[in-house]
């Protein structure tokens, strides 16, 4: 498996082959699942996600826990969520600030940077490739930190 990059810093430290390929398994008791809708817009652009009228954040509203799910579009992180897990499929994740995801993140495809910004994406829960070759991106100064 390859992960092209251009010109980003990557710090993969372990790699889980537990993933879970197109989403998620069970959704934890508690969780709401929320799908960005394909579109080109901010994170905190709740009217992109299924979860409206909330946008993917823990602990907002207060309890929430939210497994996200990407797979199209174009979402700029004009904040700086933290999530309970992630699977990326397709699309990108860019902007000038972080996402932490404190479970597992689950990368099939897609790409995580752009080339106007500088990204970080936290894995506090580790990482699971599952994709092929040539099918997940880190562009521009794109951080990962996997702490699983």
């Amino acid at each position: 498996m390859s992960i092209y990059c251009h010109r980003a810093r990557v710090l993969l430290l372990a790699v889980s082959g537990l993933g879970l390929v197109g989403g998620f398994g069970a959704v934890a008791h508690g969780d709401t699942s929320a799908t960005w809708n394909g579109s080109s817009n901010n994170w905190s652009s709740a009217a992109d996600w299924s979860s409206n009228p909330n946008y993917p954040n823990n602990g907002v509203p207060i309890g929430a826990l939210y497994d996200v799910v990407v797979g199209a579009g174009t979402i700029n992180l004009d904040v700086s969520p933290t999530i309970q897990l992630l699977a990326l499929s397709g699309g990108t994740i860019g902007g000038p600030n972080s996402l932490t995801v404190s479970g597992l993140f689950t990368w099939s495809g897609g790409q995580i940077g752009n080339s106007s910004s500088v990204q970080t994406l936290n894995a506090n829960g580790g990482i699971s490739l599952t994709g092929s070759a040539g099918s997940m991106y880190l562009k521009g100064e794109a951080t990962i930190n996997n702490s699983g």
